[in-house]
């Protein structure tokens, strides 16, 4: 079997299990990202938005960063996540459910789309280096993002 490895500048990660063949559904590191994104979705569609939600929206960017997740990574699951809510909203629009005749989905879609694109610019921010663009260390206190902080 080849191993094949990338290197994450500190370190080598070994890509050999990556594949989708070796993908196990009920691994509890599964589990527990399924569960942590349950509980990011429904904090950004139930909350206020608020400083205590910026803090949550800020350290989404933190800790993904912290663990070497990849920028496009991020950005990806955002666009999965903007994909699925908006399904959503669609689905009960067109449902019998109560309210939904009346339901705002241009405002409310358009509204969502703020979210994640102020998401994308709070995880975003960790991953800026403005001297080398790469992303090692934290951000510049030159930056803009940590200028508005």
């Amino acid at each position: 079997a080849v191993v094949s490895t990338q290197s994450t500048g500190d370190s080598e990660v070994d890509n050999s299990s990556s594949t989708l063949e070796n993908y196990d559904q009920n691994k509890p590191q599964i589990g527990m990202r399924k569960g942590a994104l349950k509980l990011y979705l429904t904090r950004l569609v139930t909350k206020p938005y608020d400083g205590n939600m910026l803090n949550v929206l800020d350290r989404m960017g933190s800790m993904h960063r912290v663990i070497k997740v990849e920028l496009i990574h991020l950005q990806i699951l955002l666009i999965f996540v903007q994909d699925a809510v908006i399904a959503e909203l669609y689905s009960y629009k067109n449902s019998n459910q109560p309210g939904a005749a009346e339901f705002d989905i241009e405002g409310t879609v358009r509204a969502f789309g703020k979210v994640i694109g102020i998401q994308n610019q709070f995880i975003s921010k960790w991953y800026e280096d403005p001297v080398s663009q790469c992303g090692h260390g934290p951000p510049s206190k030159t930056s803009y993002w940590c200028s508005i902080l």
